[in-house]
């Protein structure tokens, strides 16, 4: 009985945070609640759309301010800087990586190539390496799955959220964030 009791406490307790998790209506950018599925990916979409808007560059003011730095890499280091990477290189990274993070849109941890880093290494490297190295087109892989997380108790607006991407682990090796 005491174990019946305990589950459904627990059932209880995993609803009532799964309904609290669920966005049921939002206010749009003109301060309007919006209710229907599709009228809230809108305002997520364009939430997104305008706050990773890329603005006009001056062109010449970026280049005058670029003459200002004087440069600070010799020859020696840039050299170390500019080689190309190597199958060490991404061994360590992946080795760097914290193993019990947040699986990648395919359902794997880093913990997973790391645990199996025997059997994945070359194909995984070979990925990796004609990417960083060759320039090979990385689109393929450049799937991610955002999650909102609310910042605050009851959120009502877009602002409220933080958003957090789940891509894949190759994905984190080759881009400075991802």
């Amino acid at each position: 009985m005491k174990l019946l009791v305990s589950f459904i406490f627990f059932h209880a307790k995993v609803n009532a945070r799964q309904s609290n998790n669920w966005i049921k209506s939002i206010l749009n950018n003109v301060g309007q609640r919006v209710f229907p599925k599709q009228d809230i990916a809108a305002v997520v979409h364009n939430y997104f759309e305008d706050i990773f808007q890329a603005s006009n560059v001056d062109e010449l003011a970026l280049a005058s301010t670029l003459d200002c730095i004087p440069a600070m890499v010799t020859d020696e280091p840039n050299q170390a800087l500019t080689k190309s990477f190597t199958v060490t290189d991404v061994d360590a990274a992946l080795k760097s990586m914290g193993s019990n993070k947040s699986p990648s849109i395919d359902g794997m941890s880093a913990m997973f190539y790391q645990q199996n880093w025997s059997t994945v290494r070359d194909i995984f490297s070979k990925v990796v390496l004609s990417i960083l190295n060759d320039g090979a087109d990385p689109t393929i892989l450049n799937r991610t799955i955002i999650t909102l997380i609310p910042k605050i108790k009851k959120p009502q607006q877009m602002k409220d959220f933080r958003p957090i991407s789940l891509c894949n682990i190759i994905s984190k090796l080759v881009s400075p964030k991802c």
